[in-house]
């Protein structure tokens, strides 16, 4: 009996990297990820400081204008001309620091709006609400040619500087 016996030819087993597909990314691509995240980080960095750098100088700026206008009203000798160039210096200066509409609203719209100058604290709301009272008062109502109104600027000044002061 003869036996034949098959050659058994058996291959070595292939490698099997050239298979598996790589999900990956190749290491290029996570170094440039890493880039553009690095930088979108610095680029909200330097943005954020712009904003405080640019807040800052709004304020600067505001307070700057306001003390200029008051300055050149001390000349205003009519009380009604005097009490609305006050108003508005005051007005225009909380609508750039504050972002508060109270440039356009008379006296009354500003007290009824509730949420005017809510960031303020209470003290400071209710100084600027009596200011505006008082100056309410010298532009509506008749007013005699002899009141004394030279502590009409000194107290827009203090108001100014006390609202200077105040961090929001």
């Amino acid at each position: 009996m003869d036996e034949n016996t098959p050659k058994l030819d058996l291959r070595d087993i292939p490698e099997v990297e050239k298979f598996i597909p790589h999900p990956a990314l190749p290491w290029w691509a996570w170094l440039m990820i890493a880039l553009f995240s690095v930088a979108l980080v610095l680029f909200f960095v330097r943005l954020a400081r712009s904003k405080v750098a640019t807040a800052e100088s709004i304020r600067a700026k505001a307070y700057h204008e306001a003390m200029t206008e008051l300055e050149k009203a001390k000349s205003i000798q009519n009380p009604v001309t005097l009490a609305t160039t006050v108003s508005l210096t005051i007005r225009h200066y909380l609508a750039l620091v504050f972002s508060d509409s109270s440039i356009f609203e008379t006296h009354e719209e500003f007290l009824s709006r509730h949420d005017a100058l809510a960031r303020l604290p209470e003290p400071s709301r209710q100084q600027i609400s009596t200011h505006f009272q008082q100056l309410a008062r010298l532009k509506y109502a008749p007013v005699e040619e002899s009141r004394d109104l030279s502590g009409l600027i000194p107290q827009a000044i203090e108001l100014i500087d006390h609202l200077h002061v105040i961090k929001i």
